[in-house]
């Protein structure tokens, strides 16, 4: 039988009570759309987009927490892998790819709202083709009365995610604990589901310079 949401959020509000349902709630939510971004709790949802030539930047949908490939896609049983990138490693590695003609993309970035294409596509969707086709994983919004997914049987990378959260608002000096205990939780997560873990951005910790007299 699965667990319902209540029964997640219930633990959670265990570890501080002045953590009410209502932020609770939120704050699984929020975990939720985190841990969606590097696991693969549901099936791939496949977002396609019409190209039109000489436009680069597309809207990117945003309840699309990952995009797990995406491909240039010309015809029914024809198409080309993008390699993601970002606009600041393009500037770093070559300074003028935005100069570059039209041409066939090969790459793609997101940029906030919007993700671009690069080469800019040089062919308007015509057809049915070519279009970039991603396969992702997408928001989903959970209510206290829905199932968490039936694959789980353990929940610590969501209760450990809201401690963690929480914490960053009310609880700071307990924060950085709760932070490795929610990293290790997450890639105990990814191991079992995936067989690999998750890379996280790396925490920057900023020092103040000492200035002696």
């Amino acid at each position: 039988m699965s667990t319902l949401v209540s029964t997640v959020t219930t633990a959670a509000t265990q570890m501080f009570n002045d953590l009410t349902p209502t932020k609770v709630l939120e704050l699984m939510n929020a975990a939720h759309f985190k841990i969606c971004r590097h696991v693969k709790l549901y099936q791939d949802t496949v977002v396609d987009t019409n190209l039109t030539a000489g436009t680069r930047y597309y809207t990117f949908d945003p309840d699309i927490a990952r995009v797990w490939s995406a491909y240039y896609v010309t015809g029914a049983n024809s198409y080309s892998q993008l390699i993601e990138t970002s606009s600041d490693e393009l500037d770093y590695r070559e300074s003028g790819w935005r100069m570059q003609a039209n041409a066939t993309p090969y790459r793609w970035g997101q940029e906030g709202p919007m993700f671009f294409l690069d080469p800019t596509p040089d062919t308007t969707t015509s057809g049915g083709y070519p279009i970039c086709r991603m396969y992702t994983q997408k928001r989903v919004t959970l209510a206290l009365s829905d199932s968490m997914p039936a694959m789980i049987d353990y929940y610590d990378a969501w209760t450990d995610e809201i401690g963690f959260q929480w914490a960053k608002q009310k609880h700071r000096d307990q924060q950085e604990g709760l932070r490795l205990q929610a990293h290790r939780s997450l890639n105990e997560l990814s191991w079992k589901l995936m067989g690999r873990p998750v890379r996280l951005k790396p925490t920057v910790i900023q020092h103040v310079p000492q200035i002696r007299h």
